[in-house]
């Protein structure tokens, strides 16, 4: 059961880690965007 536990936890941080690093390149890419306005 703990395992079990573990196992999601380190999943959804995994997930958390990727949509950070997703919301960071396109927040950069906006900016960009709008840079070249």
């Amino acid at each position: 059961m703990v395992k079990l536990l573990m196992h999601c936890f380190i999943a959804i941080c995994g997930i958390h880690q990727i949509v950070h690093h997703l919301i960071n390149y396109l927040w950069d890419f906006l900016f960009k965007s709008f840079d070249a306005f």
